[in-house]
């Protein structure tokens, strides 16, 4: 008798669900607890919810890790999207839409934050759709990744509650999902960059280092030495490739000049 009824999934299915509930029990949190001060053990919505996103992140690094290592399923793609479509889409929106409305505002703000609720999505969706159907095998990510995305969201948060504020936060962070900024794959090589991106963003959410100076630094790495980084890759990976090409060409003219000595 089988046991699954769908593709069978594998290790690397299970971090990627690991991702997807992370993005769930955030989601349910505010659903629950809205913007109150403490939900549980102390920490807020606004912690609560960061720290899940942190590690849904981790998650969604793993996946890809494992994958490479022991070999992923024909769910893997698919999945991956989905996932990060709640835990880096529809969750970073909703945090920051729940925070607006919270305090109140002008009609204009309010209208602000929830037209940059539905961009932010919009954009998350959009990007996550384009990246699964034509772009998997791009060297890098064209547009602001969707995890990336949502720590520049959350982070605003740490800086301002204001309705007009967070809109056009998430307005200009759902324009750059979809943007032609690149931005390097995460491979080994920016692995520790990941960690210590990680381990900052934890120890801001629990107030153990000023989240004020890390906003700063993550809107700096993210919009200026990433996309620098990208582009440096990039120009390396087409030197290589004229290199590459002008090697051919004389190995051509070297078997075209002994074949005609012959």
């Amino acid at each position: 008798m089988r046991m699954w009824g769908i593709t069978r999934p594998r290790v690397p299915d299970a971090f990627t669900l690991g991702n997807a509930s992370c993005g769930a029990i955030a989601l349910l949190t505010l659903v629950c607890a809205g913007y109150a001060e403490d939900v549980w053990a102390g920490l807020s919505t606004l912690q609560l919810v960061s720290l899940l996103l942190v590690l849904g992140t981790v998650f969604d690094s793993l996946d890809g890790a494992t994958a490479r290592l022991f070999g992923g399923s024909s769910l893997g793609g698919q999945l991956d999207s989905l996932s990060d479509a709640i835990t880096f889409g529809l969750v970073p929106a909703a945090l920051l839409v729940t925070i607006a409305l919270a305090g109140g505002g002008s009609g204009l703000a309010v209208a602000v934050a929830v037209a940059g609720f539905l961009v932010y999505l919009s954009g998350a969706l959009l990007r996550l759709a384009d990246f699964c159907a034509v772009r998997d095998e791009d060297t890098d990510f064209v547009g602001l990744p969707s995890p990336l995305a949502a720590l520049l969201a959350v982070s605003a948060a740490y800086t301002t509650v204001d309705p007009l504020q967070l809109g056009l936060v998430l307005l200009l962070v759902g324009a750059l999902m979809v943007s032609r900024l690149r931005f390097p794959h995460q491979g080994r090589d920016m692995l520790p960059l990941a960690i210590g991106g990680w381990v900052l963003a934890a120890l801001a959410a629990l107030d153990a280092v000023q989240p004020t100076l890390v906003v700063a630094a993550t809107w700096v790495l993210v919009l200026l030495v990433l996309p620098v980084l990208a582009a440096r890759s990039r120009s390396r990976a087409d030197d290589d490739e004229d290199v590459d090409a002008d090697r051919e060409d004389r190995r051509r003219l070297r078997l075209r000049l002994a074949h005609q000595q012959r």
